[in-house]
């Protein structure tokens, strides 16, 4: 029996023991349910539980464990929103703490199981494919215009070669497609994907279609597969991924040159609309044929102009015409002679109008006439003249008497001088003082007695 000096002793030779065991002193991983989960600092702390069967309602206290911790959490990429109750995947080495007894998981990487690991997963492939310019839109490959040959990477099975050729031939039934069948879901389906790419990339062909029809998110996985990733990002050939529905997105998606959001559409994709082009080239024909008929039609128009200037310019045309301008010049001369001899005639007629008038005896006849009117005007004026000027006299010498001194003298008014200028106020007098006062028929000389000064206001 083995003895050892202290607990602390005891420890260590079982964490040696630990360390030393070919499995369990190298890297591991374990599946289980994180429970305790804690972040201290730059460290985290969790429990591992084995995750009870489905349905069933168990103490999970009671449930087999172990402790796990993480130095520096951060550089191993672990993120920190892990949660108790997700299911995950732990890798570490066994550690012993000797002061306590204890063993725990030294973990270095934590990631999510099932779904939540592919998740994972697949955004560090994601990363890791965007740091070596997968995604980059320079390193996209563009689609020829019109091209001849498609290669299609599918399975034999399914709707998606059918989808692919059917919308394709019903715009350009001259297309023409090389098939190279593949596995695309199941174990070795991305070997096979990625070695059709191949083939078809040897044969330079104008574009090759990789993808299928819609199914489970799983069956789909083959598409985000790095081998099948890295096959389409090499080739020399255009690529459009054409993988499951609309909806469904894929890194296949996102390395391929076009992403078609079905088979339907990348087949429609690919061909050029024969029909239209037809359509648009009988346009262009019936557009050019127009365009010559104009273009002959306005020759046509010239050649006619210059044909009648040229006519035009000939001896014998040139003498019609100015046998024509001659007419017409004479036929001018006519009708302005006749139009001056009827002037002439009219004006003679005028003139033989007014000598008739302008005879003596018809002369002196109207001036009778005339200086009869004349002195019966002259006399009914001259009449209303001296009627017009009676009155207005009469008028006048009235209005005179009534402005007359003389005249209101004669009835018992005075003209009243004091030194020879008129006495209009009684202050301008005293007792004494002569006075001078004209009447009608004379003048009478008096002396102020006494002065009296009334107030009229």
């Amino acid at each position: 029996m083995r003895e050892y000096s202290s607990v602390k002793s005891l420890n260590e030779e079982i964490k040696t023991t630990l360390i030393l065991n070919p499995d369990l002193g190298s890297t591991f991983s374990v599946r289980g349910e994180l429970s305790g989960c804690s972040y201290r600092g730059n460290n985290l702390f969790f429990k591992i539980l084995d995750k009870p069967e489905s349905g069933a309602v168990v103490d999970k206290s009671k449930l087999p464990s172990i402790a796990g911790s993480v130095w520096n959490y951060a550089s191993y990429g672990i993120s920190r929103d892990l949660k108790d109750g997700q299911a995950v995947v732990v890798k570490g080495k066994i550690d012993v703490w000797t002061n306590k007894g204890e063993y725990r998981i030294n973990a270095s990487s934590i990631a999510l199981d099932g779904q939540g690991l592919r998740e994972q997963q697949l955004a560090q492939l994601k990363a890791k494919l965007e740091a070596e310019g997968f995604f980059d839109p320079a390193n996209k490959k563009p689609l020829p215009r019109f091209p001849k040959r498609v290669g299609i990477v599918t399975a034999t099975t399914g709707k998606g070669l059918n989808d692919i050729t059917h919308a394709a031939h019903a715009k350009n039934p001259y297309l023409r497609f090389v098939f190279q069948p593949v596995q695309v879901e199941g174990k070795g389906s991305a070997e096979s994907v990625a070695r059709g790419i191949q083939v078809l990339d040897a044969m330079g062909l104008d574009i090759i279609i990789v993808g299928r029809g819609g199914g489970s998110p799983e069956s789909l996985w083959t598409f985000d597969e790095e081998l099948v990733l890295r096959a389409i990002f090499n080739a020399n050939t255009p690529i459009i991924s054409a993988v499951g529905h609309e909806d469904d997105y894929l890194l296949s998606d996102f390395v391929a040159d076009v992403r078609a959001n079905t088979p339907t559409y990348a087949g429609d994709m690919v061909a050029v609309d024969m029909f239209e082009i037809f359509r648009s080239l009988d346009e262009s024909r019936e557009k050019y044929f127009r365009h010559i008929d104009n273009k002959l039609n306005t020759l046509r128009l010239l050649l006619n102009n210059s044909k009648a200037k040229l006519e035009g310019l000939s001896p014998v045309r040139k003498l019609d015409n100015q046998k024509k301008q001659l007419e017409i010049y004479t036929n001018n001369l006519n009708q302005s002679i006749d139009k001056l001899v009827l002037a002439k005639h009219n004006t003679l007629a005028n003139y033989q109008v007014r000598l008739e008038a302008s005879k003596p005896e018809k002369l002196l006849e109207k001036r009778k006439q005339e200086y009869a009117m004349l002195s019966k005007i002259l006399s009914r004026n001259m009449l209303d003249k001296y009627q017009r000027t009676a009155e207005k006299f009469n008028y006048l010498v009235a209005k005179l008497n009534g402005l007359s001194p003389t005249a209101k003298l004669v009835n018992g008014f005075g003209y009243i001088a004091v030194e020879g200028e008129a006495l209009t106020t009684a202050k301008a007098v005293s007792k004494g003082d002569s006075l001078k006062v004209t009447v009608s028929d004379g003048e009478i000389n008096a002396a102020v007695e006494n002065v009296l000064i009334k107030d009229f206001n």
